[in-house]
C-alpha cells in the first residue's frame, strides 16, 4: 500500500481508547521506514487546546466536534506497519491528500519541531 503526505486513516477502537483520525505528516517515499503521523483528539471545555491546528466539523468527514492535533502523542512508524495495519482492520478509513487538515498538521508540527 501507498501512503503519501496528507492521507489520514481512522485507528480502530481498542481497550477503552476510543479511534481517532491521524495523518501522514512526512513524505513516506524520502524514509519508508520513518513515517510520521500525528492524530487528532476532541476538544472538551477546559482542556488546553493546542492551537496550532485545530480542526473544525465539515473540515474532514470523520470530525463531527472541533478537534486539534495532540503533537505530544506524534509517532513514526513505517510503511509496512501502516499496509499491516490496514490488512488485519487496525486501520480503516484511508483518505487520499487530505490537503487542509494536511497543512495545518504539518505546519503545526514544524514549529512544535516534532
Amino acid at each position: 500500500m501507498v501512503f503519501s503526505p496528507g492521507d489520514t486513516f481512522i485507528k480502530r477502537p481498542t481497550s477503552g481508547i476510543p479511534s481517532h483520525l491521524w495523518i501522514v505528516v512526512s513524505d513516506p517515499a524520502l524514509d519508508l521506514e520513518q513515517v510520521l503521523i500525528v492524530n487528532l483528539t476532541t476538544s472538551k471545555p477546559g482542556s488546553d487546546v493546542d492551537p496550532a491546528c485545530v480542526v473544525l466539523p465539515g473540515e474532514h468527514p470523520f470530525v463531527r466536534m472541533e478537534s486539534y492535533v495532540i503533537y505530544e502523542r506524534a509517532n513514526v512508524t513505517s510503511t509496512a506497519h501502516l499496509s499491516k495495519a490496514v490488512g488485519i482492520g487496525m486501520l480503516s478509513g484511508l483518505f487520499h491528500k487530505f490537503g487542509n487538515v494536511f497543512y495545518q498538521a504539518a505546519f503545526g508540527a514544524a514549529r512544535r519541531r516534532v
